[in-house]
């Protein structure tokens, strides 16, 4: 019976061929899912990391889950003492693993949640599937980033950025990103769980002052590349202002709004002694966010193919 809830970031990505990075007609993935459908794990070098997939079904829609191997086992901590101590895994043919969850859905987009920003990435997802179907030339897969083109190119004609906010909560999140984001969650490292940090760095006036804008600039894009991977690194707001490089009034860019990202709560199964994600808990938080995301998604696809004639 579940008992918590968590927050975790869903994403959403589009297949493509690997080395033109166009899309293809849209492929029947339960079909392609089908023929590796067998209960079987296959198992790839990718990344430095063994990694393993195995398609599973889910109320009759056949899903994908990504596994790897994990350096360091979680550790737990008793919340009377804050004493630590590592977990056990239950046996010599266990091993602590970071698993990631893929649903498909039209024109070649996928959705997954992640248990933690160890997972396998949307990169790692493509390369599985391109192993285990075979795939060769140009039919070998990419996963690219789903974006709202519109707010994607405005933060790219930026000539400079004079302000940035940025909002997490530490909890959501391992320790990850740099800059900006890195530093956020430094700053509550040693404060404790249940807090939610925001910094807002903002360039003084005055002519002297480009290269710090830029440096913004140069962040606020990191930023973005980071929301843009699917990890969970618990941000909660990215807003930036600043100048187009042409001239114009000062604009206000929300970087969350950029990406096809949405953070969602997900049921945890289990007691507290086991409490983890399961299959069925994240298949539904990707679909949820599917329905939430439909239109946006597929009319960030028909720009897409618009732009190219």
């Amino acid at each position: 019976m579940a008992e918590k809830k968590f927050i975790r970031t869903v994403g959403f990505y589009r297949l493509v061929e690997e080395q033109s990075l166009e899309g293809f007609p849209a492929r029947d993935w339960q079909r392609v899912l089908g023929t590796l459908h067998d209960n079987k794990a296959r198992v790839f070098p990718i990344n430095g990391h063994e990694v393993d997939g195995e398609v599973f079904d889910y109320d009759g829609e056949l899903c994908l889950r990504v596994s790897n191997d994990r350096t360091t086992a979680p550790r737990q901590r008793n919340t009377m003492t804050r004493e630590r101590r590592p977990m056990r895994v239950r046996g010599v043919d266990w091993e602590p693993t970071e698993e990631c969850f893929v649903r498909f859905f039209e024109q070649n987009i996928f959705g997954m949640v992640s248990t933690n920003t160890s997972a396998p990435s949307h990169s790692a997802v493509a390369r599985w599937l391109t192993r285990a179907l075979n795939y060769q030339g140009s039919d070998r897969l990419k996963a690219v980033a789903m974006v709202d083109k519109t707010q994607y190119e405005r933060l790219r004609q930026m000539g400079a950025v004079s302000v940035a906010s940025v909002a997490l909560r530490p909890k959501d999140a391992e320790p990850g990103g740099r800059g900006l984001l890195e530093h956020s969650w430094l700053a509550a490292r040693n404060v404790g769980t249940g807090v939610r940090v925001e910094i807002k760095v903002t360039v003084e006036k005055g002519a002297n002052n480009q290269r710090e804008r830029q440096s913004l600039l140069a962040e606020s894009e990191a930023i973005l590349e980071a929301l843009q991977s699917g990890q969970d690194l618990g941000v909660e707001k990215a807003v930036v202002r600043g100048k187009p490089a042409g001239g114009g009034p000062i604009e206000q860019i929300d970087l969350i709004e950029a990406t096809f990202t949405r953070r969602t709560e997900v049921e945890l199964a289990g007691t507290a002694f086991d409490r983890s994600l399961t299959d069925r808990s994240a298949i539904e938080a990707v679909s949820e966010s599917y329905e939430v995301l439909h239109d946006k998604l597929l009319a960030a696809i028909a720009a897409d193919l618009g732009d190219r004639g």
